[in-house]
């Protein structure tokens, strides 16, 4: 069965590999950004769709709790020390992150709508991150799964919006 599924997996992965060159996209002549370059930040100006918009409002709107956390097959591990974590995301493309009561970083963030990536650029080169997003209709939860460009493709996060910042595991438990 294993041997099955890495048979199905290496295509893929093989057809996912492309080149990173900026190309033209001849349906609606936008241009298609390569992996690494994300287009919705603070200091792009370029026109937004409305879905790009709302996704946005919802990345910068309170705090991002990390709800759940897998890494490898360390679960346990990987989400203990995980608990607390938070991120706020500023609609002017600034975020800071910590865990329960302590802000332990700063750094820009951006969105790539194409692609559906958020890049968490930080002022610690170790936190930095590069995920696909997976976003509910509501807004309210999230989930990041860590891609290959930082090494974090074994990560994926579950996170929830909090108007604050929890300072025990209660409010985790509730939400």
């Amino acid at each position: 069965m294993k041997k099955w599924m890495f048979l199905l997996i290496v295509p893929v992965l093989w057809v996912g590999c492309t080149n990173g060159t900026t190309e033209e996209n001849g349906a609606n002549g936008t241009e298609v950004t390569p992996p690494g370059n994300p287009v919705v930040g603070a200091e792009q100006g370029a026109p937004v769709s409305p879905q790009t918009e709302k996704v946005l409002g919802f990345l910068a709107n309170n705090f991002w709790v990390v709800e759940g956390y897998v890494k490898g097959t360390r679960n346990t591990e990987a989400y203990k020390a995980n608990q607390g974590r938070w991120y706020q995301l500023l609609s002017d493309g600034t975020y800071t992150y910590g865990q329960w009561d302590k802000t332990t970083g700063k750094g820009v963030w951006s969105y790539d709508p194409q692609k559906a990536l958020v890049h968490l650029d930080s002022s610690k080169d170790e936190d930095d991150g590069e995920y696909s997003l997976k976003m509910s209709k509501d807004g309210s939860l999230m989930v990041l799964i860590g891609t290959e460009r930082y090494g974090q493709n074994s990560i994926q996060m579950k996170l929830g919006n909090y108007v604050a910042v929890p300072d025990s595991v209660e409010p985790l438990q509730a939400h």
